[in-house]
């Protein structure tokens, strides 16, 4: 069997290095032809990250990075939506985190405040909920 020199190595790295670069580009431009911030969705997700408590527990700044990422998305950036979506949202793309509906529902809320990133669509009453769109 042949061993690899090092100036195969290099050349070979810089070509995959460059491939993945392109690709990563592509990735960039279908997600901003469908309405998503590429630039804010990489800060959200350096943010992101498995921040726990002592007890267990997910700590706000995790919960916060969460939904911010979440808002990104396309569907949650254009529409109306509700807390429970967002809450669904998360917990499909972070199931270790541990957190109740009712921590992002309150969250939402204090989003849509005077100046936060969103407008309440329609107030919620009694088992019907708030409605929420993005400010953009």
């Amino acid at each position: 069997m042949r061993s690899m020199r090092e100036t195969e190595y290099r050349r070979l790295r810089a070509k995959l290095v460059a491939d993945h670069q392109k690709d990563l580009e592509s990735l960039d431009r279908v997600f901003r032809m469908s309405g998503g911030d590429p630039q804010a969705f990489a800060k959200a997700e350096a943010r992101k990250g498995k921040q726990e408590t002592k007890n267990g527990r997910v700590d706000r700044g995790a919960l916060s990075g969460a939904i911010d990422e979440v808002l990104l998305l396309p569907k949650f950036a254009h529409g109306d939506f509700t807390a429970a979506q967002v809450y669904a949202e998360i917990k499909q793309r972070h199931p270790e985190m541990d957190f109740k509906e009712s921590s992002v529902s309150s969250a939402v809320v204090r989003l849509a405040g005077a100046d936060g990133p969103l407008t309440l669509v329609i107030q919620g009453k009694g088992r019907r909920p708030s409605h929420f769109k993005s400010r953009q």
